[in-house]
């Protein structure tokens, strides 16, 4: 079987990918801006579900105290277990670390921030098969604030693993076509952080690794 690598004919020059991002990211600002400046925050299970966990999480790391298990639900309750504690989200766990007191818009930068780095994702993805920037920014921007992320952006813990399949997609496929361990011991890490998030969302995505896998 000849296995084909990414595009080069008409790739886009690499002195375009830093423009991408910066339209990117100033594209990405203007409707997230409303969140990011506190005027307005991400309502139902975000703070209901997925906020108390990770005001905990700071509180215990404030303590020196470990986080693993809350006297504060019911009789006791081991967060490690629960999939919405979000211990093993990298941003949260670092917002808790940073931040004793997280705030709510603190809570939702952290989200927005997935979102990003999901379109950021996407760009990557496109870049190394040679694919138009110009179609990168589209597709990044509908992935980060359109479908599923606008309709589901109060499920933090599905938003997370939403942006986390376009950068384990990137990563993949550089570790299939250019035989590279770095991408493929970073994709290896993002896919166990994907496992554990046990949604509908990461096992669906998981499901679009295996098969992009398969197909090459």
């Amino acid at each position: 079987m000849i296995h084909k690598g990414p595009a080069t004919a008409g790739a886009a020059p690499r002195m375009g990918l830093p423009l991408a991002i910066a339209v990117f990211a100033l594209a990405f600002m203007v409707p997230a801006w409303p969140w990011l400046s506190g005027a307005v925050t991400i309502p139902w299970d975000a703070k209901s579900q997925f906020f108390p966990p990770v005001q905990f999480l700071a509180t215990s790391i404030a303590r020196g105290e470990w986080p693993w298990w809350t006297p504060n639900v019911f009789a006791g309750w081991p967060m490690i277990c629960d999939p919405q504690s979000l211990l093993f989200s990298p941003l949260h766990v670092l917002l808790a670390a940073v931040n004793p007191d997280v705030g709510l818009r603190a809570f939702d930068d952290a989200t927005f921030a997935y979102l990003f780095l999901g379109g950021l994702g996407v760009i990557l993805f496109f870049r190394d098969r040679g694919w138009h920037l110009g179609g990168a920014l589209v597709a990044a921007m509908a992935l980060a604030l359109g479908g599923s992320a606008n309709a589901r952006i109060q499920h933090t813990s599905q938003v997370i693993s939403l942006a986390y399949l376009p950068l384990m997609l990137w990563l993949t496929a550089r570790a299939l076509e250019r035989s590279s361990w770095r991408a493929g011991l970073a994709a290896g890490l993002l896919g166990g952080l994907l496992a554990v998030r046990r949604d509908q969302v990461a096992l669906l995505s998981l499901y679009v690794i295996a098969g992009f896998v398969v197909a090459y």
